[in-house]
C-alpha cells in the first residue's frame, strides 16, 4: 500500500485525503449494513470492489486500505466529520473550476520565491537545472532547510527533497505536490490542500 496518504494525486486530479475519506466512509457503511453497528477493531483482509473513479494502482490501494480501516474502526458519530470533508472537497472542485486552465512554462517558476505569515518566512530557490534549496525561518530562528529537485507536471509543482524541518528525520526523502492556483511574473499562489493556500512573491536576483 502506498505511503502517500496526503497530498495531491495528479492522475485522479483530487487530494489523497478525499480518496481516503471516501473509502473510510464506505467501509463504515458496509459494516453497518452487515448488521455490525460497533467497530470491530480488526482490519478485514479484503475490501469491497474499488469504484471506477480510482483506476490507477495507487488510488485503488489507498481506497481499499481506507475501506478496511473504516470497516474496522469508524464510529457512527464520525458522519458529521465525513460531511465536512465532502463539503471541503466540493469547495476545492469549485475553486479549481473557477481557476480554469493555466498556461505555465517551467521558465515561469525559475528563481527565488518568498512567502510570509506573521513571523514565519519560507523561501524556495528553484534553479534552472531542476535543483532546489529552501529555508524556513521563525522570527530570528532557522527552523529548517531543504535540498533536492523540482519539476512542473501540468499545473502541479512537485518537490522531491529531503525533509527540511529540524524536528524530522534529516535523510527522509519526501515528495510534496502542490497545485498552482495563480501565477504572474512576480506572484505565485499554490494549493497545498483543499483549503490550504501559500502565497509567494518573486525575489529578483542581483546580477
Amino acid at each position: 500500500m502506498t505511503k502517500k496518504l496526503t497530498g495531491f494525486h495528479r492522475k485522479v486530479r483530487i487530494w489523497r485525503d478525499e480518496i481516503f475519506g471516501a473509502g473510510f466512509e464506505a467501509g463504515a457503511e458496509a459494516r453497518i449494513a452487515a448488521g455490525i453497528p460497533s467497530p470491530t477493531s480488526e482490519m478485514p483482509k479484503r475490501s469491497a470492489r474499488v469504484p471506477a473513479a480510482y483506476p490507477d494502482p495507487e488510488s485503488k490501494a489507498l481506497w481499499a486500505y481506507a475501506w478496511k480501516a473504516g470497516y474496522a474502526f469508524c464510529m457512527t458519530g464520525n458522519r458529521a466529520g465525513t460531511k465536512r470533508e465532502r463539503q471541503s472537497a466540493l469547495r476545492w472542485k469549485r475553486d479549481l473550476n473557477k481557476r480554469g486552465a493555466l498556461r505555465i512554462s517551467r521558465a515561469n517558476l525559475v528563481g527565488a520565491w518568498l512567502a510570509t505569515r506573521g513571523e514565519s518566512v519560507k523561501m524556495w530557490d528553484l534553479a534552472r537545472d531542476g535543483s532546489l534549496t529552501g529555508v524556513i525561518v521563525e522570527g530570528s530562528t532557522v527552523m529548517g532547510d531543504a535540498s533536492g529537485k523540482w519539476k512542473l507536471d501540468g499545473d502541479c509543482l512537485v518537490f522531491d527533497c529531503k525533509s527540511y524541518m529540524y524536528d524530522a528525520v534529516k535523510d527522509d526523502l519526501c515528495q510534496y505536490t502542490s497545485v498552482i492556483m495563480e501565477i504572474t511574473r512576480d506572484h505565485l499562489v499554490i494549493a497545498t490542500g483543499e483549503t490550504s493556500r501559500e502565497k509567494y512573491t518573486y525575489i529578483p536576483q542581483n546580477s
